[in-house]
């Protein structure tokens, strides 16, 4: 899926300077919901809960 440079390059910040280890993909979904201002994801993956400021749905 291509992504904007500037969307990649927010997710890649995410990805590197993380704590919990959550994989690119999970980067670039965060880096998404944040450029559109989302908050909210329905996902059966448990790392989203840990991110601060996204509700698992």
């Amino acid at each position: 899926i291509h992504v904007e440079k500037d969307i990649f390059e927010h997710a890649w910040k995410i990805f590197s300077g993380q704590k919990l280890r959550l994989s690119f993909v999970d980067c670039i979904t965060i880096a998404v919901m944040q450029d559109r201002k989302m908050q909210k994801i329905a996902t059966f993956d448990g790392d989203f809960a840990k991110v601060k400021g996204v509700q698992v749905l």
